[in-house]
């Protein structure tokens, strides 16, 4: 059994690792331009349709792009200047919504859904190995054939 399953539970314990370090893994120190550039790509432009404000050369995303560069310049934390933004424009300025509180359920609910189903799918193979090929029994030979007996005694008939 364990010889079956091994190889998935490794690669499942890779893909978790992989994933795990991907998210939270850090660049490490950035140029000031750089966090500006980074918050700047979390926030929507709130007068342009799906634009960020990096991307968006409107008066509000030059306002909000100036306010993050004085926030950096300032020396404050990315947390402390995306907190800052979300309070005074609520969390519709997301480009991402956060992962907390019922917006959780919008990042579990995908993923449960998706395991759910390859647990699901995994089960199945596992009981259809389980079950193993049919085998035809004597009674089954025989009526295959009388079957066959009939069909060749009739085409010899006009």
């Amino acid at each position: 059994m364990a010889r079956r399953w091994g190889p998935w539970l490794a690669m499942a314990v890779v893909i978790v690792i992989a994933l795990v370090v991907g998210t939270h893994r850090d660049s490490g120190p950035r140029t000031n331009q750089d966090r500006v550039d980074h918050l700047s790509r979390q926030f929507k432009c709130l007068v342009c349709a799906g634009e960020s404000v990096f991307e968006s050369r409107s008066e509000f995303a030059d306002q909000l792009r100036k306010s993050i560069t004085d926030d950096v310049a300032a020396g404050r934390t990315d947390q402390e200047i995306k907190s800052e933004v979300v309070a005074e424009y609520q969390e519709e300025v997301l480009l991402v919504p956060q992962a907390t509180g019922a917006n959780l359920l919008l990042w579990v609910i995908p993923i449960v859904a998706a395991s759910l189903a390859l647990a699901g799918l995994a089960l199945a193979f596992v009981r259809w190995r389980r079950m193993g090929s049919v085998h035809p029994t004597d009674a089954d030979r025989e009526l295959v054939a009388a079957a066959m007996a009939a069909d060749a005694g009739s085409e010899g008939e006009p």
